[in-house]
């Protein structure tokens, strides 16, 4: 059975005569593998430090329940790395209970390690379905207070998230800038997604290098104001932090005749010099 776990709390632990791992992901860790129990409190985020005390890698997992077929986050320690986070978030009305395991990365050598557990409250805009909404003035927010990491176009950017709603005027072009203000510096990566149904998907990315804005661009060619999702993540669990975010608009000029396909100009010989601008014209 899985060992109880307290916040806060540092649990040492090895697998020394643990049973051969037989988890559902990172089959690197294929050595012993021992089991412990945390009870995450109602919308909050869990985050398990979990740091090599000896000389054999280890491999960190969560899981929904003894019985997962899928792990819920993982991560392994390296020889430059002997700590990672695994991260794992309740976002129901109650308190919900998962396992973390400990594993080797050898059948050959036991690991030892500790787990340390600490739990934050998550945003209120951690989910899609709970946006902020997003005006023309800037507001701050914190990556630490998201909730399920993202990998949505990008799986190099994988971090907790916030979410904000912004209407695009029709005819017009929307910037979104987030502007990372905690240390040490980290990159935002910034997503703008059709509605919630569609967030398997992005309309637009942006990002930049770490310490610097992070902006993405999205034009709406429509007459009608549309209503797009914003979200602001961190590339993974173990970085990101606070950030400013502004939306702003700005009315786009009239689209040229030729552009789209289906209203091509007519090139004619002898062929002259057909002057052509891309000014107004359409993302491809």
């Amino acid at each position: 059975a899985p060992t109880a776990r307290t916040a806060g709390m540092a649990t040492t632990g090895s697998t020394a005569n643990a049973g051969t791992d037989t988890s559902p992901c990172d089959v690197d860790g294929a050595g012993g593998q021992v089991f412990y129990s945390f009870s995450i409190p109602a919308t909050s985020r869990a985050t398990f430090a979990v740091r090599r005390t000896g000389m054999q890698n280890v491999v960190a997992r969560v899981l929904d329940s003894c019985t997962a077929t899928t792990c819920a986050a993982n991560a392994q320690t390296t020889m430059t790395a002997d700590t990672v986070n695994v991260v794992a978030a309740n976002t129901t009305g109650a308190a919900r209970t998962v396992i973390v395991a400990g594993a080797s990365l050898s059948q050959m050598a036991d690991g030892m390690f500790t787990i340390t557990p600490t739990v934050i409250p998550l945003a209120p805009n951690s989910g899609c379905a709970t946006p902020s909404t997003l005006t023309g003035m800037t507001v701050m927010g914190n990556t630490n207070g998201g909730a399920v990491p993202m990998t949505t176009c990008s799986s190099f950017n994988s971090g907790p998230q916030l979410f904000y709603s912004f209407t695009i005027p029709g005819n017009s072009s929307a910037t979104f800038t987030a502007t990372p203000t905690g240390m040490p510096a980290w990159s935002p990566f910034v997503r703008v997604f059709a509605d919630c149904a569609s967030a398997a998907t992005c309309l637009t990315t942006g990002t930049g290098p770490a310490g610097m804005p992070s902006q993405a661009f999205f034009d709406n060619r429509t007459a009608m104001a549309r209503t797009v999702v914003v979200s602001v993540g961190s590339s993974n669990a173990t970085n990101g932090g606070a950030f400013t975010l502004t939306g702003t608009t700005m009315t786009l000029p009239p689209a040229p005749a030729n552009a789209t396909c289906a209203m091509p100009t007519t090139l004619t010989l002898p062929t002259t010099g057909l002057a052509g601008t891309t000014v107004g014209a359409f993302e491809q």
